[in-house]
């Protein structure tokens, strides 16, 4: 199949479940425009209008816009849950049998997790981190020329710096630790290629092992950065598992 008709046959796939979505409910939602990009908020006010609870056929699930609904399921775990092993699309997902994360969890499993992962963010670590965030602040401000990209040069590096250094990364990993962050993201906006999604699991993989060899250093030598105080953090003899350390390392990368 050449690529004008490999183009053609995506179009038809998201024009159809698009076309009935709007017969049934007055309105299209489809994460892949142009328009949901740049402004989603009419979207979302149309959708709160005419179908508040709508059924979405092109990525087969339900989509809530009004904060009661969407309140309702946050706190309904036994009716609704994070786990995405229980939803229908599960053999797309690239994580499907890595450890899950926060994100994809349900309580009481998240409420311990989250516990656990809290005894190392006390307020005072927290305070302790202002003046090195100041300071990094500062030098990309002065790498930056006259004219610059305010997310690309300074809104995107800035999270990244300060985790990596928070997580004890050296200053010459830098570099490999923004690339591997930058295409593991890549898999949270809609419409990611096939390749996008290859890569992206290929540098998971590689970051997955990079810090597996650095929390495996913290358990013989503990340091000040957030690794040791992960591996340290403790609750009635309960303790993060390896695969609940990595898979929070990451959470915590990728959502900055």
């Amino acid at each position: 199949m050449n690529r004008i008709m490999r183009a053609l046959l995506r179009t038809v796939l998201v024009q159809l479940p698009l076309a009935r979505e709007r017969m049934e409910s007055g309105v299209a939602y489809n994460p892949l425009s142009t328009k949901m990009h740049s402004d989603p908020y009419p979207i979302y006010r149309k959708l709160r209008e005419k179908s508040p609870i709508h059924r979405s056929r092109l990525i087969n699930g339900w989509i809530l816009t009004r904060h009661r609904d969407v309140d309702a399921v946050l706190r309904d775990s036994k009716r609704f849950s994070n786990d995405e092993r229980n939803g229908t699309n599960v053999q797309f997902s690239p994580y499907a049998d890595e450890a899950r994360s926060m994100l994809r969890i349900d309580p009481p499993d998240h409420t311990r997790m989250r516990s656990l992962v809290g005894k190392a963010f006390t307020p005072r670590a927290v305070a302790e981190l202002k003046p090195r965030v100041e300071e990094i602040v500062d030098e990309l401000l002065a790498g930056l020329g006259d004219s610059f990209d305010v997310l690309d040069d300074f809104a995107y590096p800035l999270p990244i710096i300060v985790i990596a250094e928070m997580l004890g990364v050296p200053p010459e990993d830098r570099d490999r630790f923004k690339g591997w962050s930058s295409d593991v993201a890549q898999m949270l906006e809609p419409g990611t290629s096939g390749d996008d999604a290859m890569q992206a699991g290929r540098s998971r993989t590689e970051l997955t092992l990079y810090l597996s060899d650095i929390v495996e250093a913290r358990r013989v030598a503990p340091q000040t950065d957030l690794i040791s105080a992960l591996i340290a953090a403790e609750e009635e003899g309960d303790k993060l598992t390896r695969e609940e350390l990595l898979s929070t390392l990451i959470l915590l990368l990728v959502a900055g």
